[in-house]
């Protein structure tokens, strides 16, 4: 409705798995696009995405989150949580 995912450049999806909405971000955002699921359960791998095995309450959650998104120019435009 609001398309906000087509002019996005990064988006962090927190329990993330299975990776339904990391699969609606790939189909949504564009191709150069950074999307990055984190969840305690291994996320089947998708094209166009990175997941994360980790619990994000925690500070080395946070420091692989600022690893995979360091090639990033830009700051996380989408953060979602379901």
């Amino acid at each position: 409705k609001y398309n906000f995912l087509a002019r996005a450049h990064a988006l962090i999806d927190l329990c993330a798995a299975p990776g339904g909405w990391m699969q609606v971000a790939r189909k949504y955002m564009p191709v150069a696009s950074r999307i990055v699921g984190v969840d305690l359960l291994k996320i089947p791998p998708i094209q166009g995405t990175v997941s994360i095995v980790c619990d994000i309450t925690t500070a080395q959650c946070r420091q692989l989150l600022k690893t995979e998104l360091q090639e990033t120019k830009q700051k996380v435009d989408v953060v979602l949580n379901d």
